[in-house]
């Protein structure tokens, strides 16, 4: 995941949101020090009732969710889970095509 951050460029300020599993003092430093927010919902079983509370936005974070469960719906979509096409326009065009069918139903 290190790795991943540090080919993004340059988004200072920008949040990153993580999955509770993610609270650590290690991940939530690395987000620091690349100059990113973290927003990391408190993970109940790895910490202490005495900890210093950390800035968290649940809108950001529900937001986040959604995005998830669009990408968990497309994976039913076999041409756009296993990307047969060979051109990007073909490709957006079956994405499309999903999202508009998740639409209507």
């Amino acid at each position: 995941m290190t790795d991943s951050i540090s080919q993004l460029g340059d988004l200072t300020g920008s949040y990153l949101n993580a999955d509770a599993g993610f609270d650590n003092k290690k991940f939530r430093k690395l987000i620091v020090d690349k100059n990113l927010i973290p927003n990391i919902k408190r993970n109940k079983r790895n910490t202490k009732k005495n900890l210093p509370s950390v800035a968290f936005d649940t809108q950001i974070y529900k937001q986040r969710f959604q995005i998830e469960a669009i990408f968990g719906q497309l994976d039913h979509f076999k041409r756009v889970l296993i990307r047969f096409d060979f051109l990007a326009s073909h490709f957006e065009a079956w994405l499309f095509i999903a999202s508009s069918l998740f639409n209507f139903h």
